[in-house]
């Protein structure tokens, strides 16, 4: 079922308007002379090709209305200085920081801001466990939006390497999302042995990448594309610091237009909207 709150006379849109449901539908042009907004939710497939504002109007972005947000990362969110912060707008995670030469720069990503990380010293580090951000450690779903522009390592699954360059991992080394510079996206997590799963990308090419953990499989995807499988348990320990870039002495070079954690993990069709959405979003 489709619910419209707002109002549309004459071609004009005003007031607030929400769409919610899990159905597939093509909307081709919404002008907004007013200040309301518009507002899409559900799991269902939705297609925008206008949207025109005369006045104040929106369209408002909440990755809580695909599941159980635990984090969500934008460069909005992103404040440069002496200490460089970058705050969970979900305020679950404690806020991620960097000082000296390890602060990352703001950038771009597709059509929108986003967070640069040089690949040679950039990383931001949270006072956050993750325990936090993966409470059962085996139902979860991680999505960036996201280029990578370099590894100083090559991250090999099963290499028996627990603290190398992430997106995102833990200090303990039981958990991380990476780039290796042999180009694959990888999901690697401990779970009493070293499991994990990669998929192909090129360094340089903005893309939405997808990796979850539910129900004994271990799922890695780029965009659209077919997931990467393999089986897994719960990730062994949760009392790790969060990172993002680099651990130790390992970086990623990497734009990171959004990054965000669902517990539990995304069922298909949330997922696959969801990256959808995030794709539209930046215009990858």
């Amino acid at each position: 079922m489709k619910l419209g709150i707002g109002l549309q006379v004459g071609g004009n849109f005003s007031g607030p308007g929400t769409e919610t449901g899990s159905g597939s539908d093509t909307i081709s042009s919404v002008t907004s002379a007013g200040t309301g907004s518009l507002r899409f939710t559900g799991s269902g497939a939705d297609t925008v090709s206008s949207i025109s504002s005369a006045g104040t109007g929106s369209e408002t972005f909440t990755p809580a209305d695909y599941g159980t947000c635990k984090l969500w990362l934008e460069a909005d969110t992103f404040t440069p200085g002496a200490t460089a912060t970058w705050v969970d707008a979900m305020g679950v995670i404690a806020n991620f920081t960097a000082t000296g030469s390890a602060r990352p720069s703001v950038g771009s990503l597709g059509s929108r801001s986003a967070i640069v990380l040089d690949g040679t010293d950039d990383a931001m580090a949270s006072a956050g466990l993750l325990s936090a951000l993966i409470p059962a450690g085996n139902d979860f779903t991680l999505v960036a939006a996201e280029s990578v522009q370099s590894s100083n390592t090559d991250i090999a699954i099963g290499g028996g390497a627990y603290s190398e360059a992430p997106i995102i991992g833990d200090s303990a080394g039981y958990f991380r999302a990476g780039g290796r510079s042999s180009q694959f996206l990888l999901l690697d997590v401990w779970d009493g042995a070293e499991k994990g799963a990669q998929v192909a990308f090129a360094f340089n090419s903005p893309a939405v990448f997808a990796a979850s953990i539910h129900g004994g499989t271990l799922s890695v995807q780029r965009n659209t594309g077919t997931p990467v499988t393999t089986s897994s348990g719960a990730v062994q320990v949760l009392t790790g610091t969060l990172r993002l870039g680099g651990i130790a002495s390992n970086f990623l070079g990497q734009t990171i237009g959004g990054l965000f954690v669902f517990a539990p993990a995304l069922d298909a069709t949330a997922l696959a909207s969801f990256i959808a959405r995030l794709r539209d979003r930046f215009a990858i």
